[in-house]
């Protein structure tokens, strides 16, 4: 557990481009006659120690870095310095990891008089325990020695696997690596995915957000408290391109080779063994039962729940040791399952005023479903719709599908192609646009709950909802009126849920 966050400075809380690029455009020009009209061309210069930066730019020794660096600070101090302005979402996420009890040190290769200039200007510096920079003489100036300082002042030396270096640039995760701790590389600031994959950060988060809840989250945890919701950041795997994709996909390949293999299976055990054994009005009874029913599917759901839950099982350990691209779980009790219930349940109903407003119909799908339930004993309905299904799909769909996507692509782009593959899943377009529209919804309420059961609860009321609706209403007028009636009863139990979630304290909501 982290106890301790040692933060960079630059693009990490402060967007000092802007400040540190004019300062080397004056040093170039002053220095070594370099005319660069476009200070943005020079933001390589933002986070690495500046006298390397300059002798990488300008091929110059390092007695003459040295000058530069003076004749930089010749603009950087009465000016440059305040050219800047916090990241959106820093002093509140300070002000929380504060309060959680987290230590907070300022590890930077700027000037150490720099650094508090800053913090104070921004008002900020009440929330650091420690600041540690360079030396005005350029002592000090490489991340990893500024890092031993940092936990040498602290008293962390002896204590480095509660401490977590937190940066945007390469030099920030390889200095932190170099001392024997744990890195989390931001992407909002200088630094880019690409140069941040494979330099050993535990995990990349793409906003403020994200690195205030990994942070708190680990803690919670770590304390056995409610963690707060929201995304956890990718994790920073190294997997090859070919190697994701096979890891989204092989589960879906997983779920289909089960399915039609039983399928298959089922015919040479009725025609070989109960057709000769049984008698034959039996036979066809049995077989009405498992090729026009759900005898198959109920069967082939069982076995993939066995299968995913594994396969699930594993993934969360695997990101547990990683460190990061988890969810915490937040309370999921009595009244949020009843809530989320109503939720998914509203959302359903609209959605199927959505489908019929457009005059969607699939004659195939209708035929499927008259024969389900013609044939289907109604207990083995109610186990294969209600039950079993939910908890293969879910586990499939959003347990292993979207979990391993958002590892790799974050929460939006994994919501919507995840999404997708659910809709295409039904195999008829009624259904298809369904189960896009709820995947989404789906994948938003894992993010918000951080456990699998929420989506799992969504789905079965869902399914239970069809079924009664399918059972207990056979014509139009009666769809219609139980329609109606489930609709008011939902909005009443979704209104109700959100009175009592408004009464409930969060960290952090979705």
């Amino acid at each position: 557990m982290w106890t301790t966050v040692f933060f960079d400075l630059d693009g990490t809380l402060t967007d000092s481009g802007e400040g540190i690029t004019k300062s080397v455009q004056y040093a170039l020009k002053k220095e070594f006659g370099i005319e660069v009209e476009d200070p943005a061309t020079l933001r390589s210069f933002v986070g690495p120690p500046l006298k390397e930066q300059f002798m990488a730019y300008t091929g110059c020794d390092e007695a003459q870095g040295e000058r530069a660096v003076e004749v930089y600070r010749e603009y950087f101090k009465p000016i440059g310095i305040f050219e800047n302005s916090l990241y959106p979402g820093i002093p509140e996420m300070l002000r929380q990891l504060k309060e959680e009890g987290l230590c907070l040190v300022l590890t930077s290769s700027k000037p150490e008089g720099f650094c508090r200039i800053i913090l104070e200007h921004f008002g900020i510096d009440v929330y650091f325990s420690a600041v540690v920079g360079s030396e005005m003489d350029g002592r000090r100036t490489a991340k990893a020695d500024v890092i031993e300082e940092a936990l040498f002042r602290t008293g962390m030396r002896d204590r480095r696997r509660e401490v977590v270096m937190v940066g945007d640039k390469m030099h920030d995760l390889l200095g932190a690596n170099a001392c024997g701790l744990d890195a989390v590389g931001v992407t909002y600031g200088y630094g880019s995915r690409e140069e941040l994959t494979g330099r050993g950060a535990v995990c990349i988060v793409d906003s403020t957000r994200e690195l205030r809840n990994l942070l708190i989250g680990q803690k919670r945890a770590g304390e056995k408290r409610h963690a707060p919701v929201g995304t956890m950041g990718r994790i920073a795997t190294g997997h090859k391109a070919i190697f994701r994709v096979w890891r989204v996909l092989y589960p879906l390949l997983l779920f289909y080779a089960i399915s039609f293999g039983l399928a298959l299976a089922a015919i040479p055990v009725l025609n070989g063994i109960i057709y000769r054994l049984v008698d034959p009005e039996l036979y066809q009874k049995i077989w009405d039962i498992f090729a026009q029913g759900l005898g198959v599917t109920v069967i082939a759901d069982a076995v993939v729940v066995l299968v995913a839950y594994i396969c699930y099982s594993n993934d969360e350990r695997w990101r547990r040791r990683r460190g990061g691209g988890f969810l915490q779980k937040l309370h999921f009790g009595p009244v949020d399952i009843a809530g989320t219930a109503c939720l998914a349940i509203l959302a359903s109903t609209m959605v199927g005023y959505v489908v019929s407003f457009l005059q969607i119909s699939d004659a195939a799908y209708e035929a499927s479903n008259e024969a389900i339930y013609t044939y289907t004993p109604v207990p083995l309905l109610a186990l294969g719709i209600v039950v079993l299904a939910p908890l293969a799909e879910e586990l499939i769909m959003r347990g292993l599908i979207y979990r391993r996507l958002r590892d790799y692509a974050g929460v939006p782009v994994a919501a919507i192609i995840s999404a997708v593959v659910f809709g295409a899943i039904h195999g008829n377009l009624v259904q298809g646009i369904y189960g896009f529209l709820m995947g989404c919804f789906m994948a938003l309420i894992y993010e918000h709950f951080g456990t699998i059961w929420a989506t799992i609860t969504i789905h079965m009321a869902n399914n239970l909802l069809a079924l009664l609706g399918n059972l207990l209403t056979k014509g139009t007028l009666g769809m219609q009126i139980f329609n109606i009636a489930t609709f008011i009863v939902m909005c009443g139990g979704f209104l109700y849920f959100l009175y009592l979630m408004s009464r409930r304290e969060r960290v952090n909501v979705v």
